[in-house]
């Protein structure tokens, strides 16, 4: 009788452990198929979209959930969560499958670009510039620059003339570099012209820099651009607004080689995100990538997501792309783009 009851309690107890780790499963996938449904409908809800934003990690989890018992066993659930996990792998997969194979123009120099949020209040200035000046890249985006950042970067990148700046004690300060060639020499953008714009048209109060210019005699626009994060409803309309008019400045360039870097602030299953690629023609670098984190670099690689980016024209081959190891002591990682011509780009008269 003893030996009976004693066999009885640990059963018992595993039933009780199974039926809660069923049912806490269960809460967990419901949450899940909330989100990925939820990111459907940003058009009607502003703050929907941020669940956008984590697309890859609701695929790996609804992905995992499947292995679980309590889901594995009940095709219903199961059904539902797989589907769940096919509405985000429609999104992830095509960015995994979408590397730039084509062929370039082996006469033209690679042209390389960095954009880097340095975060205004960050203390390694000194590192953050050495970096930079390691990796000699072409043309240089730094976000969020206050005079305090302008005079070290003058200071600390002596191989780069300073082509536009504009720094500000907020996190809008905006600065573009081009390497000289060579060193104490001009630029290799030859015959260019800078100015600052609002891709907004006003509404957002932040500027952008614009080049035009020649890269090797070949014709080259450029946008650097941060753009306001989505916090609030009003913010994030003024972010879609600048997203919006980066698309009609790639299309009014659009005979031109085009690159488009900084910090959009969305990332790429964000719906305004989806709106600038398909409106402007242009690729994204993150293509035939892990879509790998950009921010928040203080947290664990897996957790952070990928809202800074490097856009380009079909007239550019993208030969390799890169996000930092580390972050230098800003909230961002930099991401630095190479870019070849194809041979089909008409040359300057």
């Amino acid at each position: 009788m003893s030996d009976t009851l004693g066999d009885a309690a640990p059963a018992a107890s595993r039933r009780v452990l199974r039926s809660s780790f069923s049912r806490f499963t269960e809460w967990v996938a419901v949450l899940l198929l909330l989100v990925t449904v939820a990111g459907l409908l940003a058009d009607y809800w502003w703050f929907l979209d941020l669940t956008n934003h984590v697309r890859p990690h609701l695929l790996v989890l609804l992905v995992g959930l499947c292995l679980a018992p309590s889901v594995f066993r009940r095709r219903l659930w199961l059904v539902m969560v797989l589907g769940g996990a096919a509405v985000n792998a429609a999104m992830v997969v095509p960015i995994l499958l979408g590397r730039d194979t084509r062929s370039v123009d082996a006469h033209v120099p690679p042209l390389t670009v960095l954009a880097f949020n340095v975060y205004t209040p960050n203390p390694q200035h000194e590192h953050a510039i050495a970096y930079v000046a390691a990796i000699g890249v072409d043309l240089v985006l730094l976000q969020e620059t206050s005079d305090h950042w302008l005079s070290d970067i003058r200071t600390g990148l002596k191989d780069y003339e300073v082509l536009a700046a504009r720094p500000r004690v907020d996190n809008f300060g905006i600065t573009l570099l081009a390497r000289r060639d060579p060193p104490g020499g001009p630029p290799a953008l030859r015959g260019t012209s800078v100015r600052f714009v609002d891709p907004s048209g006003g509404s957002a109060r932040v500027t952008a820099i614009e080049l035009i210019g020649y890269w090797h005699d070949r014709p080259l626009a450029f946008l650097g651009l941060h753009t306001l994060p989505p916090v609030q409803g009003r913010v994030a309309a003024n972010r879609d607004a600048q997203l919006r008019g980066a698309a009609q400045w790639a299309r009014r360039h659009e005979d031109v080689a085009v690159i488009i870097a900084g910090d959009l602030n969305a990332t790429p299953w964000s719906i305004p995100f989806r709106r600038l690629i398909s409106e402007s023609g242009l690729r994204n670098s993150m293509n035939g990538h892990w879509p790998t984190g950009t921010w928040h670099a203080s947290l664990p690689g897996a957790l952070q997501i990928p809202i800074d980016h490097c856009l380009y024209s079909d007239v550019l081959v993208l030969l390799s792309r890169q996000v930092g190891a580390d972050s230098f002591g800003s909230d961002h990682r930099p991401v630095k783009a190479r870019f070849g011509w194809l041979k089909a780009t008409t040359t300057r008269e």
